[in-house]
């Protein structure tokens, strides 16, 4: 399996510490007075909210300070230290936001990564601690051992965060390089609450020949329960080593193992066999079906894939994680047995209001791009998982060329409306100056007017970027909030080379043309 296919179609955005890291975004014409009036007579009967009258301007507008800064790792100016790869959660009961991302810190080593989180409210303003600590890897001031690839989910019944990563570590009979799912609790005010721990277990004890990595979380509120997913290659169950397949592990509400250990979900071409494999997992919960959607990219042979021809998988997973169908492909894009055109680094979220999923992923495809032109796309899948078409989000750059790209894409469904907020990173305007660019897309696959860009990072011919988004949504405002890691030319400062996290807040146009495109309801008794 070819593990280091996401750092090549990423290497423009690399940074220098990727190479230690395995797991390496119309004008419409406002309703007349009497459509208005027939929509009012219309409605009349059936709400007691008044008719919202439609917007015009941007699908997307940015209310708040442009691109606030969430991190400090480092001195202003001072390009040794830096955060990478935000994820972020919403807390709804202090209308609070917590960001974490892995990185190193002026006040350690160089190049000594651990998971660092950040309060903020729901104006952007910071609260509390300042980049505070949450992993601890070997001994301080040592390089040796490091933290990667944060995940963070909110629990609402406990009123605590739990936060995901992975780490390699020297406790428990543990060696450089061994890399396993570690975990902590945070309470509302995101205070860890005791110690890190340790989620997986492959490959036993003491050897870095086997490893998990990149996990992903979602919290299940029906059974007050998290489920954590990775991947990684493992020696149990003749597993071999290289043969990298998704696992699972179901969390109970305080955040301790329950069920089977280390579950496999992804059981890639059977067991025994490093050929093929699965990576770059996500998963995302529906509660009012209580089903789980697991998502990863592989090159499966048993659906007819070349190996190295990477493309987008799925499964459904009941409550107790066990499987809800068949598993399923979902991207299809090139030809059969062609591993020219690949599909990688997928995300999903789940609509409340449609009860559909929406996949999305990087790839290129030899119809509506050009080999290693990567560009965002989509599938919406029903309640019951069942696939409808393929859709492009993403039009990075006019002109057909694989030194423009669209990556790494980020999405969350609106708690307000049958919709969702898809975010990504591209050069759209010059090779390799990539910011953060959005689009509003429904679940009916119709999407408003174009993407728009919601970063300024500086746009000095490339020497400044950002990315790798993740977005939330504040379900008290209805504002959407996308974080990223970047570097920032307009930001006290900052010097290239100097990453850190920021992150901008998003109001979301409620209508796309002035008519409802979803449920009624949701439509008529929002507030944009």
């Amino acid at each position: 399996m070819q593990l280091s296919k996401r750092a090549a179609d990423e290497q423009a955005t690399s940074t220098p510490t990727e190479n230690q890291n395995p797991s390496l975004r119309s004008h419409r014409w406002p309703l007349s007075r009497l459509a208005k009036r027939a929509l009012e007579i219309l409605l009349a009967g059936l709400l007691v909210a008044p008719v919202v009258t439609a917007q015009s301007g941007p699908a997307i507008s940015e209310p708040g300070p442009d691109d606030f800064a969430i991190s400090t790792q480092g001195a202003n100016g001072e390009a040794a230290f830096g955060g990478f790869h935000p994820a972020v959660a919403y807390n709804q009961d202090t209308d609070e936001m917590v960001a974490v991302w892995w990185g190193d810190f002026a006040g350690g080593t160089d190049n000594e990564f651990e998971i660092y989180g950040q309060r903020f409210n729901s104006a952007g303003a910071e609260v509390g601690a300042d980049d505070f600590q949450i992993s601890s890897n070997g001994t301080p001031d040592d390089a040796t051992f490091s933290a990667y690839e944060p995940d963070i989910a909110y629990n609402w019944i406990e009123k605590e965060y739990l936060v995901v990563w992975h780490s390699d570590d020297n406790v428990g009979g543990l060696v450089d390089g061994e890399f396993e799912i570690w975990a902590r609790r945070l309470d509302a005010d995101a205070v860890p609450i005791g110690s890190p721990y340790r989620i997986s277990d492959v490959g036993g004890i003491g050897s870095a020949s086997f490893g998990a990595f990149r996990p992903q979380l979602v919290y299940n509120s029906v059974d007050n329960q998290y489920l954590v997913v990775w991947f990684g290659d493992d020696n149990a169950n003749g597993q071999v080593d290289q043969e990298f397949e998704v696992f699972g592990q179901r969390l109970n509400g305080s955040g301790a193992e329950i069920g089977t250990n280390d579950f496999l979900i992804s059981n890639v071409d059977g067991i025994g066999s490093a050929a093929t494999g699965a990576s770059e997992p996500a998963l995302a919960f529906d509660a009012a079906s209580g089903r789980y959607f697991v998502v990863w990219n592989a090159d499966e042979a048993a659906f007819g894939l070349a190996n190295d021809e990477f493309e987008i998988f799925g499964q459904m997973l009941d409550t107790a994680a066990q499987p809800v169908g068949s598993k399923q492909r979902i991207s299809d894009m090139g030809p059969p047995n062609d591993a020219a055109f690949d599909a990688f680094v997928p995300a999903v979220a789940h609509d409340q209001h449609s009860g559909k999923w929406l996949v999305v992923w990087q790839a290129d495809n030899d119809q509506d791009s050009v080999d290693d032109e990567n560009e965002i796309w989509g599938r919406t899948h029903t309640a019951a998982g069942m696939g409808e078409s393929v859709f492009r989000i993403s039009t990075t750059h006019p002109t057909d060329s694989p030194e423009f790209d669209g990556l790494s894409p980020s999405v969350a469904a609106d708690p307000r409306a049958a919709r969702f907020l898809v975010s990504w990173q591209a050069d759209e305007f010059t090779d390799d100056d990539f910011g953060i660019w959005a689009r509003v897309v429904w679940a009916d696959q119709h999407m408003d007017s174009e993407e728009q860009q919601i970063s300024d990072a500086g746009n000095a011919g490339g020497l400044f970027e950002a990315n790798s988004p993740a977005t939330v949504f504040n379900t008290q405002s209805g504002e959407a909030v996308v974080v990223w890691s970047g570097e920032d030319i307009n930001s006290f400062g900052t010097v290239d080379g100097e990453f850190d996290i920021y992150g901008q807040r998003l109001s979301l146009r409620l209508f796309a043309d002035g008519f409802e495109a979803g449920d009624l309801l949701i439509w008529s008794s929002s507030t944009p």
